[in-house]
C-alpha cells in the first residue's frame, strides 16, 4: 500500500519556532541569558579597544609622566615613540625652572625622566643606524636644543678641567669610560644587546668626531702647543 506524504504538514513543522513549546518562564530565562552574553561581549570589545589604544600626544608634564609609567608606552612603535619623545622634550623645555625643580624632587618624575633618557639614547642609536645626521656636539644651526647643564654650569666645568693636571684628566676620562662600558654591559646582559650595541658604536663614532675622546672636552683632542 502506497504511503501518503503530507508535504504541507512537513513544511508547517519545519516553520514552527524552536520555542513554540517553551513555557513563559523558560523564554524569559533564555532571553535574559542571551542579553547578558551580548552585554558582556560588548563590554569586552570596548575594554579591548581602550586597552590597546596608544596614549595620545602629551599636553602637559603629567601626561608625559603618566605615559612613561604605562606599559602601553613600551608597546608603541619606534616611530610613535619618537613623535611622543619629541613632544615631551618640547613640554619640558617650555616649563619654568620652578616647575622643573618640583619635578626633580618627585621620585615618580625622576624614574620617568630616567626612562625618557634611555628612550632618547635608543632613538639616537636608531637614527645613527639609519645613517641620519647626528648633532653630536649640539652645534649651532642644528635646530636642536640640548638637554642638560646650563651654560654657566658648563663654563664652570671647563674652568675646573683647565686647572686639572694631565694625570687627573686621564683618570677622569678612564672613570667615564668605565661607567659607559658598565652601561653597555648592562644593556647586553639585560637582553637588549641590539640597542646596547648601537649605542656603543654611536658613542665610539661620536667620540671620534669630537677628537677621539682623548682631548679636552670641546677641543680637537690631543695636547696643544709644542
Amino acid at each position: 500500500m502506497t504511503k501518503r506524504i503530507d508535504i504541507d504538514a512537513q513544511i508547517a513543522e519545519a516553520r514552527r519556532p524552536i520555542d513554540a513549546n517553551w513555557t513563559k518562564r523558560k523564554k524569559l530565562a533564555v532571553g535574559g541569558g542571551a542579553g547578558a552574553v551580548a552585554v558582556l561581549a560588548l563590554a569586552g570589545g570596548v575594554w579591548a579597544a581602550v586597552a590597546s589604544r596608544e596614549p595620545g600626544m602629551p599636553r602637559s608634564a603629567d601626561d608625559v609622566l603618566a605615559a612613561l609609567s604605562s606599559p602601553k608606552f613600551a608597546q608603541m612603535s619606534n616611530d610613535r615613540k619618537s613623535q611622543y619623545l619629541d613632544e615631551a622634550r618640547r613640554i619640558m623645555r617650555d616649563m619654568s625652572e620652578e616647575d622643573r625643580a618640583k619635578l626633580r624632587d618627585d621620585e615618580r618624575a625622576r624614574k620617568a625622566f630616567e626612562q625618557m633618557r634611555e628612550e632618547m639614547f635608543d632613538e639616537m642609536a636608531r637614527r645613527f643606524a639609519r645613517g641620519e645626521p647626528m648633532p653630536w656636539a649640539g652645534q649651532p644651526g642644528t635646530g636642536e636644543r640640548r638637554e642638560g647643564p646650563s651654560p654657566e654650569e658648563m663654563r664652570r666645568r671647563r674652568e675646573e678641567m683647565e686647572k686639572m693636571t694631565d694625570e687627573e684628566r686621564a683618570k677622569m676620562r678612564e672613570q667615564f669610560r668605565q661607567r659607559m662600558n658598565q652601561q653597555f654591559d648592562s644593556q647586553v646582559s639585560g637582553g637588549n644587546a641590539q640597542s646596547g650595541g648601537l649605542r656603543s658604536e654611536m658613542f665610539k663614532r661620536g667620540g671620534g668626531m669630537r677628537g677621539g675622546g682623548g682631548g679636552r672636552p670641546g677641543g680637537g683632542g690631543g695636547p696643544r702647543g709644542g
